[in-house]
């Protein structure tokens, strides 16, 4: 797990109103299999490097994160509850990403909720949005 990584899992695990709704937990990437309850998956899904600055020699790198809140069921009610507190927790968050310099953490665009249906029947809700996190190193 890079710098960032750590610092939106800490974010998102450390609010006990998010773990009200997600109880199924926070995981990078995805979650364990039988996982229950609505849980929050989040990942990197590209990086722009290198975007120099004319004010200093030191580089900025922008992250693009997916997160989803995700819900069995053909409800979502409850994942977008997860999702909502999400966005007040990460929009201009003072992300801690040492020993880089946060710039920025903010939501970029909503995701096209998501209905997955598995080879089982089972039903499966995503909710979830893009986040921006721009740091300087």
């Amino acid at each position: 797990m890079n710098e960032v990584d750590a610092a939106i899992y800490s974010t998102l695990n450390g609010d006990a109103t998010l773990l009200t709704s997600a109880t199924g937990g926070i995981w990078r990437m995805v979650a364990p299999e039988n996982t229950t309850g609505v849980y929050i998956v989040f990942q990197l899904i590209g990086a722009q490097n290198d975007l120099h600055t004319f004010m200093t020699d030191k580089r900025v790198v922008s992250l693009r994160y997916q997160i989803k809140a995700i819900e069995r069921g053909y409800s979502a009610s409850t994942a977008r509850t997860a999702m909502a507190r999400i966005d007040t927790l990460l929009n201009d968050a003072a992300l801690s990403v040492t020993p880089f310099t946060l710039l920025q953490c903010r939501r970029e665009a909503a995701i096209p909720d998501m209905l997955e249906r598995l080879d089982n029947e089972e039903v499966y809700q995503h909710v979830g949005a893009t986040y921006i996190v721009e740091v300087q190193v």
